[in-house]
């Protein structure tokens, strides 16, 4: 329930701020759609209170660990780190895509500014927030029966957006339908396939982590995770495809974002396989033994 902000707001961002954008210039769907954020910055802070903060006895008894110690600590923890490798290359790949679509339809499927923002905002967003309910209700369900799933759905997830993503980047030119006067192009019958599918790795991998550190440690274990989706994701994601795009435009002309972006689906391969070094490393700690040895313990 959490995770579905990003997506309701690609559905207010990007379906309003295409129109927008095409009705008044790119400018102004800037001031419009971030304005709000200025209101409810002020509506959070003049109306809620956080709760007193509960003194566990470790807190109350044991002196602070220093951040740097404690961040060795969890890079040391094997499934940690994969899973923080899993976010990075993910929300790359899925921030450039994100970012990048847009352009891509215009460029590649002749849209407008004010189709192409509906399309990706309003109908893949939707599907990305499905998507994220049903991996969340499915995490939940499967887990009980086997800890592994914790890491499974997601890994399940990525491996089925891969063909979706490389779909939907690859078809040819083409309309499926229209929604009122926008034309959908077949390619992006897909998209929705993949917006739905491509958002199963950040909620169960954010709820792994809750069960695999105590108390004291999880907020930072969430703050690295957070970290590495949001310095690689959005600082690296739509700046890599960009340059690659400008790499492929002598040889590829008005078709160079097209095979830029099917490039990006390399960095959900490599998600796939850090899932699959995750899930049994975090399933052996989560039952006691990590590579022989007791939970807590560190394994190499």
């Amino acid at each position: 329930v959490l995770m579905l902000g990003s997506s309701l707001g690609a559905i207010v961002g990007l379906g309003l701020g295409g129109w927008i954008a095409q009705q008044h210039g790119w400018r102004y769907a800037f001031l419009l759609i971030g304005a709000p954020g200025i209101l409810l910055g002020l509506l959070l802070l003049l109306t809620v209170r956080a709760p007193a903060p509960v003194r566990t006895r470790q807190a109350a008894n044991e002196p602070g660990e220093g951040w740097l110690r404690t961040l060795t600590e969890l890079l040391r923890m094997p499934s940690f780190l994969w899973l923080i490798l899993t976010g990075g290359a993910a929300a790359i790949a899925g921030y450039a895509i994100g970012t990048w679509s847009p352009s891509f339809l215009i460029r590649s499927h002749g849209l407008n500014m004010q189709q192409a923002g509906f399309l990706v905002g309003v109908v893949g967003g939707t599907g990305s927030t499905i998507g994220t309910l049903v991996c969340g209700m499915l995490t939940d369900r499967l887990a009980r029966r086997d800890v592994g799933w914790q890491i499974g759905v997601p890994l399940l997830g990525t491996l089925l957006s891969i063909p979706f993503a490389l779909a939907y980047f690859l078809w040819p030119q083409g309309v499926a339908f229209h929604i009122g006067d926008t034309p959908v192009p077949q390619a992006f019958l897909f998209y929705s396939a993949f917006g739905f599918f491509g958002v199963w790795w950040a909620t169960p991998c954010l709820g792994a982590i809750t069960h695999l550190f105590p108390a004291h440690r999880l907020a930072q274990a969430t703050a690295i995770f957070v970290m590495a989706m949001t310095l690689l994701g959005v600082g690296l994601g739509p700046l890599l495809i960009g340059m690659l795009s400008d790499v492929f435009l002598p040889s590829l002309q008005g078709e160079s974002l097209r095979y830029a972006l099917a490039a990006s689906v390399v960095l959900l391969v490599l998600a796939a396989g850090f899932l699959a070094m995750a899930l049994p490393r975090y399933r052996a700690q989560i039952k006691g033994v990590a590579a022989g040895k007791v939970v807590g313990a560190v394994a190499v």
